[in-house]
């Protein structure tokens, strides 16, 4: 009975979420770190003197804070993990270097937390806030430092080329800069990138895949292959989860087919969609011929031939994961199970996910952006116990060194300099995190990705240092030199014209990818009381869309589709879909300004 991959806790949370720092901090597989042993590693993040470059120049390196002098400033990263979990070596670099101590509040996307915060006048120290009009809410509450009356202060922001735009963007969006924009600049990766069992596909013959609905029929060859897994488990081709249809439609429609056949609602309306790179019209998602519908359709289709897992209506997204992770499931639409079981390397048994797409499949690549993400932002409460700590903090946070640590950690651990003055992972890295086993830093707490921050950092993980390496050392192929292929990576790669992925093959061959139009970063949210008829309108959308899914025959899906027409209709779906079109005209017109 062959070995089942089963990703660690730590892989699973950085995949699910973003991590945290200090008790606001975490840690997975996203970079790479060095403690310092009697001084013979820098954990400053430093360049040793192998022939890297300088940075011994005082902008670009922290000055260690005066010993004893430890502040403490509350933190809330709205986009962040929970908090819990501690990471003693990354509090230690903050007290040595800044003098500050992280105190985290338990982190939340849904606004339970900054809510009371924002009503009571009273925001944390250090603080991210996830959407435009909390941001006005503070700065009209007089709850946010002016952060351009402490410019000196930030060399590191208003010194650099590539943060300008956002602070133009952000003083034009709120009358002043009381926020940075996070996530500025380049951004070269895929906002989903199909998988499949890559053993049982090449099984198969590796058959011709022309649409997502041949894809299903591949799905139902390997089903058949495969019924259960090695401890009994039933198999599916595909599974779905309900704890993300709050934004007004069934969720996994959309990212398990809308996205990857090139279509965006996110940023625009969840009652609305057009394509990722602008093209073409706005357009309604309950009109008849749209491509929600067609999605729908296609996840009934499935569940009509047994391929979706029963359970997914009542399943959340950790059942999700936890079944993905046990090899449940035969396709996915996330890259996070990749190459299957990395233990088991060296197995003339191998198997696993690997990225397989359907011909037709657009995937979308994620737009640079020069303002930042339209809904990602960080400031300094205006009643922070230290300003001059939180700046320093903040101005560290847009450095380089900052970033790279976030990111890689510290030299001497995961990474270090070759002989050519580049960082590329170290022997101890393929002995723990690459193999999904994250090591302990000896001060305590994992040692990669130090992220509350893995996805709202100042910069996207892609993004170029100047040279020319990714900033996330992860996605670096020059830092992966000493890189071990799996049997199945081997055979992927073997089978996939050269090409270590998917996404590497499509860039190559120019097909298969639809560019992100950045216009979608200007939109503004929509008001109140549109808000709060599409609300209405959504909690409608989602109940039948799960009901048309797992419709016992056609008549019933189409029934259901004309009566949630008609409920949305009542409830004003066409004046939702009226301000969806003149918000993406107002932000093609706003955009021109930072487009240039």
């Amino acid at each position: 009975m062959r070995k089942r991959f089963k990703k660690t806790a730590a892989i699973l949370m950085c995949a699910a979420t973003v991590l945290s720092l200090a008790a606001c901090q975490g840690g997975g597989d996203q970079g790479a770190d060095s403690t310092k042993e009697e001084g013979q590693v820098s954990q400053s993040g430093t360049e040793s003197q192998n022939g890297a470059e300088d940075q011994s120049e005082a902008e670009n390196v922290s000055e260690p804070a005066e010993s004893g002098e430890i502040t403490t400033l509350t933190c809330y990263f709205q986009n962040g993990n929970n908090g819990v979990e501690r990471y003693p070596w990354f509090e230690n670099y903050l007290g040595e270097h800044l003098g500050i101590f992280l105190e985290s509040r338990i982190q939340t996307t849904d606004g339970s937390i900054l809510a009371p915060m924002l009503a009571s006048g009273e925001l944390t120290d250090i603080i991210e806030i996830g959407q435009k009009v909390d941001v006005t809410s503070a700065i009209s509450g007089g709850m946010l430092l002016d952060l351009e009356a402490h410019k000196d202060q930030l060399p590191h922001i208003f010194g650099n080329e590539k943060y300008q735009k956002a602070i133009e963007y952000a003083k034009d969006t709120f009358g002043g800069l009381y926020v940075m924009p996070m996530v500025i600049g380049e951004n070269r990766s895929i906002v989903v990138n199909p998988q499949m069992r890559w053993d049982l596909y090449k099984k198969l013959g590796m058959p011709e895949m022309p649409d997502m609905y041949g894809m299903l029929d591949v799905l139902k060859q390997m089903q058949e292959m495969e019924p259960e897994t090695a401890d009994g488990m039933p198999v599916y081709g595909l599974g779905a989860f309900n704890d993300w249809d709050a934004n007004a439609m069934m969720y996994c429609a959309y990212s398990t087919y809308m996205m990857p056949m090139g279509y965006v609602m996110e940023g625009l309306s969840w009652l609305a969609y057009m394509d990722y790179d602008g093209s073409g019209e706005v357009r309604y998602l309950l009109e008849d011929d749209s491509v929600y519908k067609e999605a729908l359709q296609w996840l009934y289709t499935a569940n009509q031939m047994g391929l979706l897992d029963p359970e997914s209506a009542t399943m959340n997204y950790e059942g999700y994961m936890a079944k993905a992770g046990n090899a449940q499931y035969l396709s996915t639409t996330w890259d996070w199970f990749s190459y299957g079981d990395p233990d088991a390397k060296e197995s003339e048994e191998w198997w696993g996910h690997a990225s397989v797409w359907p011909e037709n499949l657009r995937v979308p690549v994620n737009p640079e952006r020069p303002v930042g993400h339209p809904q990602r932002f960080i400031g300094i409460g205006a009643d922070c116990a230290d300003i001059d700590k939180a700046l320093a903090f903040l101005d560290w946070y847009y450095s380089d060194e900052g970033i790279d640590l976030l990111y890689n950690g510290p030299e001497g651990m995961l990474w270090e300099y070759d002989e050519n003055g580049k960082k590329i992972f170290s022997d101890l890295y393929y002995e723990n995190d690459y193999l999904g086993n994250a090591y302990e830093h000896p001060e305590g707490g994992k040692v990669m990705g130090v992220a509350e921050f893995n996805w709202d950092i100042a910069v996207h993980p892609s993004a170029k240092t100047e040279n020319g390496q990714c900033y996330n050392l992860t996605g670096d192929s020059y830092a992966k030199v000493k890189h071990v292929k799996t049997k199945l990576q081997e055979d992927f790669i073997e089978n996939n014209g050269g090409y270590e992925s998917r996404f590497e093959r499509a860039e190559a061959e120019g097909k298969n990818l639809i560019a992100t139009d950045p216009v979608l970063s200007f939109v503004a949210p929509a008001p109140d009381d549109i808000e709060e008829i599409r609300g209405q309108i959504g909690e409608i959308v989602v109940q039948n869309s799960w009901k048309m899914v797992y419709a016992k025959d056609q008549a019933e899906f189409d029934a259901l589709w004309i009566q949630t027409q008609a409920d949305a209709e009542a409830l004003g779906g066409q004046q939702v879909f009226e301000d969806v079109v003149a918000r993406w005209n107002e932000a093609k017109e706003i955009s021109k300004k930072y487009l240039e």
